[in-house]
């Protein structure tokens, strides 16, 4: 019997949300990677430093991995020196953060652009995939966005598709 693997990602925390979740993995033995975003890690989303802090932490020591996700999370290009100075700045934090729970930090660490690659006018490549390549990096990528943000979001609705994504899948493999 074939058996299909899920690698479930999370980006933009650490959020509000994001405690609840681990709590939800945590009930069901799953482990995640989440892509962080730098003014995040620093506090901006949930308006507290300490308890930004304390649940990346609490992330890695439940083991899930701490990816980077850039510090502005901006849509639009930087500057080459802008965006090297983000990854580094995201990636130190990152590397603080794995010292601090005890846990070596996996050599790159994972990246995911703010947004994905866009599609460009004239359908022109995202110019934020070279600067990544320039600051030798990978783009980690998505197979579903699950819309959990918009305020119609529900969780059973979220999870029926979800649960459909993963079938789909599973017919391709």
């Amino acid at each position: 019997m074939t058996q299909l693997r899920v690698a479930w990602t999370f980006d933009d925390g650490p959020g509000p949300s994001t405690p609840p979740l681990l709590d939800v993995l945590g009930r069901h033995g799953a482990r995640a990677t989440f892509f962080c975003v730098g003014k995040n890690l620093r506090g901006f989303a949930t308006q507290d430093t300490a308890q930004a802090r304390q649940t990346a932490l609490r992330a890695l020591r439940e083991g899930h991995l701490l990816g980077n996700h850039c510090d502005s999370h901006s849509r639009e290009p930087l500057s080459l020196q802008a965006f090297a100075a983000e990854v580094r700045d995201v990636d130190q934090l990152l590397h603080s953060l794995y010292l601090e729970a005890g846990i070596t930090p996996p050599s790159p660490l994972p990246f995911r652009l703010p947004y994905g690659p866009q599609v460009r006018p004239e359908g022109e490549q995202d110019e934020r995939l070279e600067q990544l390549t320039a600051v030798g990096r990978r783009h980690q990528h998505w197979t579903f966005i699950t819309g959990d943000w918009k305020p119609d979001a529900d969780a059973p609705s979220l999870a029926k598709r979800l649960e459909r994504h993963i079938r789909e899948l599973w017919a391709l493999g």
